[in-house]
């Protein structure tokens, strides 16, 4: 596909054999090289589709991509995605590090493509819960396009956090309080349940479609790279970024439907966990643990236990717990390719490759992960 930049401010297609010189702003104006940018990017996002999934372009008949930059008229800090194209505001000059950059970062440039790419997928109503899935499929998959091309960054669950100069990402996938952009990470939090399609808008985000997707972004998040929810306590294993990437996508091409809910979304990538062959346990206890599926639920029907751990603000850091303000998760930070037993679970084990997680390992019940704890391919057990 052919990918074009567009200035608003000419109004004509910018052109150049230099790729430096794309845009025709002064160099000490805000925004120049924001064309440069988007091409760049947009061609990233475009052969990830293309390689990952054999999705062509945002509608599969490899249509050509069009951005168009320095457009200010939804505001300079925004993006967005207008049925065919994708436009880039300037910056603004928010943060007290100074000016935030042109929007035209990697991941959001994947966030606004997505969109496109949801419009001939699931076609997720913009408003409501299924709003929020529309919102969190381009925050996710943002997320996933950052860590193929940088595995080892520690940021690849932040969002948006290369334009914004003050280094506070824009929304925090992990940590969903824990950014410029707050939202709830438990349903117990949900903002605007209930508002009826009628009354969506603008004064209700419609129906919190930027506010709300923090809860199925936090369940990802919890899914690749485990740890304890923030509220819940529950603990998740890792399931790594092979499991969250393959769910991903069976649920935005194969399983949401318009109007599909958080409930019906959640029950769909746990089964799918099970009918592809992963770990089913990583996608279960994530969805417990937002609130989103009850515990018995999926003891029931997976016989998957979900532990809780201990309050925040309660835990004894010397009776084998963590300081209360511990991020429980397990990482492959400094540690050399292979098998790693978890810290949060006993049956678990993650898998280390280049510095990052890469998938995990269970042993069969009632035994216990001994090893390898290093270079290896496959979980020992006892």
């Amino acid at each position: 596909s052919v990918v074009e930049a567009t200035s608003q401010l000419t109004g004509s297609l910018i052109t150049s054999a230099n790729p430096d010189a794309w845009d025709v702003l002064p160099a000490t104006q805000d925004g120049n090289g924001a064309a440069v940018d988007a091409y760049l990017h947009m061609n990233q996002v475009d052969l990830f589709y293309r390689r990952s999934f054999r999705w062509r372009s945002y509608d599969n008949k490899g249509s050509n991509l069009k951005v168009i930059v320095h457009d200010n008229s939804a505001g300079v800090n925004n993006a967005f995605w207008n049925g065919s194209e994708l436009h880039f505001g300037d910056g603004n000059a928010q943060s007290a590090g100074g000016p935030d950059l042109p929007p035209t970062d990697l991941d959001t440039v994947a966030h606004e493509l997505t969109h496109g790419v949801t419009d001939y997928t699931s076609k997720l109503v913009y408003g409501g819960e299924s709003g929020a899935l529309n919102e969190s499929a381009s925050d996710v998959f943002a997320c996933i396009v950052e860590h193929e091309l940088h595995p080892n960054a520690q940021r690849n669950l932040w969002f948006s956090e290369d334009s914004l100069v003050a280094g506070t990402p824009f929304r925090n996938m992990r940590h969903t309080q824990d950014s410029q952009s707050p939202q709830p990470d438990h349903v117990d939090a949900q903002q605007y349940k209930g508002v009826a399609a009628a009354a969506w808008g603008p004064a209700n985000d419609r129906g919190g479609v930027h506010i709300n997707s923090g809860i199925p972004n936090n369940a990802f998040a919890l899914m690749v790279e485990g740890g304890q929810h923030d509220t819940s306590r529950v603990k998740v294993n890792i399931g790594g970024w092979d499991l969250g990437k393959r769910l991903a996508w069976f649920a935005q091409r194969y399983n949401d439907r318009a109007n599909t809910q958080f409930y019906a979304h959640a029950r769909w990538q746990i089964a799918a966990a099970k009918k592809v062959g992963v770990m089913v346990e990583p996608a279960a206890c994530a969805w417990v643990a937002v609130g989103v599926i009850k515990a018995d639920y999926v003891k029931r029907n997976y016989n998957v236990t979900c532990e809780v751990g201990c309050e925040a603000g309660t835990c004894d850091a010397g009776a084998g717990d963590a300081a209360p303000d511990a991020d429980f998760r397990d990482s492959c930070v400094g540690r050399a390719d292979g098998v790693y037993c978890s810290q949060l679970r006993d049956f678990s084990a993650i898998v280390c490759k280049g510095g990052s997680l890469v998938s995990g390992q269970q042993c069969p019940s009632p035994q216990k992960c001994i090893g390898p704890n290093g270079p290896g391919t496959t979980i020992q057990c006892k």
